[in-house]
């Protein structure tokens, strides 16, 4: 949020490990925890083409199903659109 706000975004964190922009996300993050290991990765939708995002973010109900974590549908905003 700190290194937003130095480009005068004035971002939020919000929901389920969301950062957001007004009511639109430009960033989210997934753990997984293990008995000797924690991963993290994260996003931060900088300048992305919003169709070839909608394209590849449509992964099968079935696989969704067999990792037992529901995915949480968002609005979405690049950055470059903010400042």
């Amino acid at each position: 949020l700190d290194a937003l706000s130095t480009f005068n975004i004035h971002a939020q964190i919000k929901g389920r490990n969301d950062i957001v922009v007004g009511d639109t996300k430009v960033s989210g993050h997934a753990y997984k925890y293990s008995q000797r290991n924690a991963l993290h990765h994260g996003t931060l939708l900088r300048d992305v083409d919003m169709n070839t995002l909608s394209a590849v973010l449509n992964p099968a109900k079935e696989k969704l199903k067999s990792k037992g974590v529901e995915s949480v549908v968002s609005r979405v905003t690049n950055l470059a659109s903010q400042y």
